[in-house]
């Protein structure tokens, strides 16, 4: 199995840096009354940016993987990066279940919207048999991944026209399914703002099912999972998702 990997990106959609001196001068009535005031208009620069950790993780002594606190969180690095940031998990098999926690940090000072776009790969396999709906190309991602964001009790059906999509009042989940290929992307808009050094942790365990035969988890042995986390400022933007298909255009095409 590949390595599971972890990326993030921190960006400054919009910044204006603007300071304007304005010197006002009275006229004089008579020659010796005269009178001079300055008036200094200030604009600071807003900034977005936003951190993107997992924890790292050991054996529990049964085959499990449980949060390490022991050692420093996992980095991520920006998505522009040449840098490859890989988590590696070990042999999977049936029943076990690990701690993964990919967390979003509002790092900068002021609000943002946040997003997170879950990239599932199986490489040669055929993830759709494991976790597929009866005659849909989409796959279940909650049968994969649970805690975070996806505890919460969601609603199942369309969310700006997108079919089998999760939500409710706080977040929406959309899926891209390309079952030819092998490859699932789920694009998580967070629909509240995130405040100054607000975290958004999108779930922390993936399991992979006791019920699994030797054949299927052959369609498991080149699975990678790809996170990637995205933040915008919210001045301009009604919400989350204008802000991502806005802002990141070549990430957020295929929801077009």
């Amino acid at each position: 199995m590949k390595r599971l990997k972890l990326k993030k990106l921190h960006i400054v959609a919009i910044v204006l840096v603007l300071s304007v001196a304005m010197i006002a001068a009275a006229g004089t009535t008579i020659a010796y009354f005269t009178d001079e005031r300055e008036v200094t208009n200030v604009f600071t620069a807003g900034n977005v940016y936003i951190s993107l950790t997992e924890a790292a993780v050991k054996n529990d002594g049964t085959g499990n993987l449980i949060e390490d606190t022991e050692n420093p969180r996992i980095q991520g690095v920006s998505i522009d990066s040449t840098e490859d940031v890989r988590h590696n998990y070990g042999t999977l098999y049936p029943g076990k279940t690990m701690y993964k926690d990919p967390t979003i940090k509002n790092t900068g000072d002021d609000p943002a919207w946040i997003a997170a776009k879950i990239i599932v790969t199986d490489g040669v396999g055929d993830i759709n048999k494991l976790y597929g709906f009866e005659n849909s190309e989409y796959i279940d991602i909650l049968e994969m991944f649970s805690g975070g964001l996806f505890n919460q009790t969601m609603h199942v059906g369309v969310w700006k026209s997108f079919e089998n999509a999760y939500y409710n009042d706080h977040f929406a989940m959309v899926q891209v399914p390309d079952a030819a290929n092998g490859v699932y992307e789920f694009y998580i808009f967070v629909l509240d703002q995130c405040e100054k050094d607000e975290e958004v942790e999108l779930f922390d365990t993936m399991t992979i099912s006791g019920e699994f035969t030797n054949s299927d988890m052959q369609e498991l042995r080149e699975l990678e999972i790809t996170v990637q986390a995205f933040a915008v400022q919210t001045f301009g933007f009604e919400n989350a998702y204008f802000a991502m298909t806005g802002a990141f255009p070549e990430h957020f095409e295929k929801l077009d």
